[in-house]
């Protein structure tokens, strides 16, 4: 989900200003098309009434979905009806889904000869994915981790540079995780790393042609916060789960991508937040509608071309749409990476299953594999001297 504010970064930092609760009873709700009446009628609940969590935001001939409490779901559903909003229930209980996400596989594989405890069968933790990095890194001469700064909480912030390309190469970043709750983001990131390192044999034109440069969780503390507490828009208040920043860039985590953004030279090719859950490749610009890059055409045809692809793995309906088609959204990391110059770049909101933000760990190798397929046709039209 992207935020809908004015800040040069998508970050929604999570503050522990509030114990961890209990959110059993709480039920999410997904609405049906919507009508343009309708759609204000949402937006101003969202603005205006904090009892209700928007995990997918309203907008013209869409759904949105909406978290409620069990003692609140009375007044969200009477709200419904006042405005004649069709609705249903998306998931019964977010206590159980959460403790269903939080859980390994049931199909989980140990692998006493890992050199790693980041496994791809159940959520990892940020030491995790730092772990990860930093194994790849001491196995490949042409690998290395770079620290960009710290986090609020003071946990390094740290990227993954796959530079087997060598100088001059096109340049691909990869942003995941700046939204706590989407934890599927990092889990996707870091398995395309364990594709192009650990299978380089098997297509070693990516990393012989290409530099990456991986960061797998742009938030941090929001990451480590959200798995003892909950992954539930945007605000305006320091204390909410999804607050948005005060200014542009106003957060250190936000100053530290920006900072090291701009080191990369040549500008990247090709730039992929990933993001959750609404199964869309999007691509800029999304902060007004009919406001694109110049070289649009080319964006959307190799969009449409990696969804192709990706639906034809384990039969998803991804679309690749503008981002503004879903909501305009100032100030979101597409539109920034887009406006430095970055030839391609997409937001994919990764799929949810029915489960929102609280997709169940089983479906993280799914979710890797389909992107993967993606990849490759992103990677083979973009090589560079090809015929």
């Amino acid at each position: 989900m992207r935020v809908q504010t004015g800040v040069s970064f998508l970050f929604a930092l999570v503050l522990a200003c509030q114990a961890k609760k209990d959110y059993s009873g709480y039920q999410v709700l997904t609405t049906g098309k919507l009508s343009p009446v309708q759609v204000d009628a949402l937006r101003n609940l969202q603005t205006s009434d904090e009892r209700f969590d928007f995990w997918k935001e309203a907008h013209p001939d869409g759904a949105a979905d909406v978290m409620s409490s069990a003692d609140h779901l009375t007044a969200l559903k009477e709200f419904l009806t006042k405005h004649n909003i069709d609705y249903s229930v998306k998931i019964q209980d977010v206590g159980e889904a959460i403790q269903i996400s939080e859980k390994p596989s049931p199909t989980k594989k140990s692998n006493p000869n890992a050199r790693y405890n980041l496994n791809w069968d159940e959520y990892g933790s940020h030491d995790d994915f730092n772990e990860f990095i930093e194994e790849i890194a001491s196995q490949n001469s042409w690998a290395s981790v770079r620290s960009i700064g710290k986090s609020v909480e003071g946990r390094d912030m740290k990227v993954l540079e796959l530079t087997k390309g060598g100088s001059g190469a096109p340049n691909i970043f990869i942003e995941a995780g700046i939204h706590a709750r989407e934890w599927i983001a990092p889990a996707v990131a870091t398995y395309t790393v364990k594709e192009l390192v650990e299978n380089y044999d098997s297509h070693p034109e990516y990393l012989d042609n290409f530099n990456f440069y991986v960061l797998p969780c742009a938030n941090p503390d929001g990451y480590e916060y959200s798995r003892s507490t909950v992954k539930s828009g945007v605000s305006d208040s320091p204390c909410s789960d999804v607050f948005c920043g005060y200014t542009p860039t106003s957060e250190i985590e936000s100053q530290n991508i920006k900072a090291f953004y701009s080191t990369l030279s040549p500008v990247p090719e090709l730039t992929v937040c990933f993001h959750s859950a609404a199964n869309l490749w999007l691509y800029p610009y999304g902060y007004a509608y009919d406001s694109y890059p110049d070289n649009v055409d080319e964006i959307r045809r190799l969009g449409e071309d990696a969804v192709d692809a990706l639906n034809a793995v384990n039969g998803q309906s991804f679309e690749c749409i503008n981002s503004a088609e879903l909501y305009p959204a100032a100030g979101a990391s597409d539109d920034y990476y887009a406006s430095l110059g970055s030839r391609f770049v997409y937001t994919p909101e990764l799929r949810d299953n029915g489960f929102g933000f609280v997709l169940p760990p089983e479906y993280i190798i799914p979710s890797g594999e389909e992107v993967w397929a993606a990849w490759k046709v992103m990677l083979d039209k973009i090589m560079p001297n090809k015929e």
